[in-house]
């Protein structure tokens, strides 16, 4: 799927880009990398399960935080 949007940031297989709908996405490019601020167009680099799975488990650990934290601050105030 091809998106297109503004260059915010270059890395060396891929380019970062901020999609007209606001969403920040990286995009891969051809033969040469676009220059910062200039508009263009190329094909979604998709995510693995690790990224994924890794938010998840942030997510979650989070929540179990604050949970316990808020036994403790329950139970002694």
């Amino acid at each position: 799927m091809n998106k297109e949007g503004i260059v915010m940031e270059i890395q060396k297989d891929k380019v970062g880009i901020l999609t007209c709908e606001y969403e920040f996405i990286y995009v891969s490019y051809s033969s040469f990398p676009p220059s910062l601020g200039s508009y263009y167009t190329g094909k979604i680099i998709k995510k693995n399960l690790f990224d994924k799975l890794k938010r998840l488990l942030i997510i979650a650990f989070m929540l179990v935080f604050l949970m316990v934290l808020s036994i403790i601050t329950y139970y002694y105030p």
